[in-house]
């Protein structure tokens, strides 16, 4: 295995060609952008940057070190781009869902509104005859003494 230094001065010179106009440089640094899974990176290593070891191909800082990469270099994968754009449509879809849901319980809410109306007017329809009834009651048994008979 290189050095770290030696093979961060690699990496830079390869960096430094593409920048200058090197096509195969270029292509090196494109083909990152297509690589998903450890074994994908260590044959690009091994094929652009021979004797320079990315992580384990079976590390657990395998995903972290190609999240770190990809934000680095500004790159965002094929892969995760596709994956981002199916997340993005099924949330969409549920949205509209959601929405959809929405509008048709207003609308039952709307439709169901005289009715709720009538049945507050018959509850207070009925509040007022106990109203009446109790105080015809009490005048009742105020004329008569008090006296249930």
């Amino acid at each position: 295995m290189i050095p770290m230094n030696d093979s961060l001065t690699r990496w830079l010179h390869l960096v430094t060609a593409a920048v200058q106009g090197d096509l195969a440089a270029q292509a090196a640094l494109h083909a990152t952008a297509t690589l998903s899974t450890p074994a994908e990176w260590q044959q690009w290593f091994t094929q652009y940057l021979p004797g320079v070891t990315g992580p384990g191909v079976d590390g657990p800082g395998v995903d972290a070190w190609a999240e770190n990469w990809w934000r680095l270099t500004g790159v965002v994968p094929r892969v995760r781009y596709l994956a981002l754009e199916n997340e993005n449509q099924r949330l969409q879809e549920q949205v509209a869902a959601a929405e959809a849901t929405n509008a048709l319980l207003r609308s039952q809410l709307l439709a169901s509104a005289p009715a709720m109306q009538a049945g507050k007017g018959m509850q207070s329809m009925l509040d007022e005859m106990v109203k009446a009834q109790s105080q015809w009651l009490e005048a009742w048994r105020a004329q008569s003494g008090g006296e249930d008979k």
